[in-house]
């Protein structure tokens, strides 16, 4: 039988939810269609997204619907039908007939800093009787604001848009239009280690309280890495990641040339790289950092010094998988394989 290294590489964040690992659909996209239309999409789970649009006169459509396991979900508002796809990038694809209309966003990322900007869900009150609704907000970078307020059901009773002024890194502004009702909202919300509070209200009605908690609160960024020998056939190097207690964002990388400068002997010139769950299905994959989500890799300040490296981004539910490093062509040599969590 031949070998496989044993180098573990265990990423471990919370409590365990699934045994059986997919991808992550989580997040939440901000674009623009091929016409100037704006568009929103937002993914709490793996089962349900939520979609709308602000046309240029500044209506709102919005629906609710569910998420098939590759990401795609389609539904219909104000007399157009939608089709959207995530794919294992974060990417966000969308579809409007008639008329063709096309667009894609990258899955948004939120600083890490105290700034209000994120997805948050909690409680609002209702208008008319001391009941409280389910709302969630997603504040985008942009100082665009989105509400989404549901009961139990999950259907949306009501869906607002509008701005975010920030008169402070913990203070701010809202100012949204009801999508079903027509009429503005505007109210100040604070924001406190991680929780979102204050109120909105219209001219002749009580305010409205919503107490809040960013969806994301408890993430931070972690590293972990091992290096070994990469050989011939199944001789691989190989990590093992665990997600535990929800969805994360993880890149992967696997290092080889660089490792020279650290004064390491015979390096992989050219590593490949894999990532599959744990029925062993591909996922994603990589040779040449380069060739996919460059930009991305970029912006985070992560990229491989030399082109010959491979990296990749994932979303990823709770579950295990494991990243491969092989050589290209056959070749072998001393490797390093890693990952952080990036959101």
């Amino acid at each position: 039988m031949k070998s496989i290294i044993p180098l573990w590489l265990l990423l471990v964040l919370g409590l365990a939810r699934s045994a059986l690992a997919q991808n992550s659909f989580h997040g939440a996209w901000e674009g623009t269609l091929n016409d100037g239309t704006r568009f929103i999409g937002y993914v709490a789970s793996n089962q349900r997204a939520f979609f709308g649009y602000v046309t240029n006169g500044g209506g709102f459509g919005y629906g609710m619907t569910s998420i098939a396991s590759d990401g795609s979900f389609a539904g219909s508002l104000n007399g157009s039908n939608y089709s959207a796809r995530i794919d294992v990038g974060g990417t966000l694809t969308v579809t409007v007939n008639p008329g063709g209309l096309t667009g894609s966003a990258p899955r948004s990322s939120f600083s890490r800093g105290g700034n209000v900007a994120g997805a948050f869900t909690g409680f609002l009150e209702d208008a008319s009787s001391p009941s409280a609704a389910f709302v969630d907000f997603i504040i985008m970078p942009s100082r665009n604001v989105y509400a989404v307020v549901y009961y139990n059901s999950g259907s949306p009773l009501d869906a607002a848009v509008g701005t975010i002024s920030y008169s402070s890194n913990t203070s701010a502004n809202f100012n949204v239009r009801s999508a079903a009702l027509g009429v503005n909202y505007s109210g100040p919300a604070s924001y406190s280690d991680g929780g979102l509070f204050g109120y909105i209200q219209r001219p002749g009605e009580r305010a409205r309280y919503f107490f809040c908690h960013r969806s994301n609160a408890d993430q931070r960024l972690i590293n972990l890495s091992t290096r070994g020998n990469v050989g011939m056939n199944d001789n691989v190097l190989i990590g093992g990641i665990v997600i535990r207690d929800g969805a994360k964002r993880v890149m992967v990388r696997a290092l080889g040339p660089s490792l020279s400068a650290a004064g390491v002997q015979g390096v992989l010139a050219n590593p490949t790289l894999e990532l599959r769950d744990s029925a062993g299905r591909l996922l994603a994959q990589n040779d040449d950092w380069r060739s996919s989500q460059a930009t991305e890799i970029q912006s985070l300040g992560l990229a491989p010094s030399n082109n010959l490296e491979s990296a990749l981004i994932v979303n990823l539910e709770a579950g295990a998988y494991t990243a491969i490093v092989r050589g290209a062509g056959g070749a072998t040599g001393v490797a390093l394989v890693e990952a952080y969590e990036i959101d």
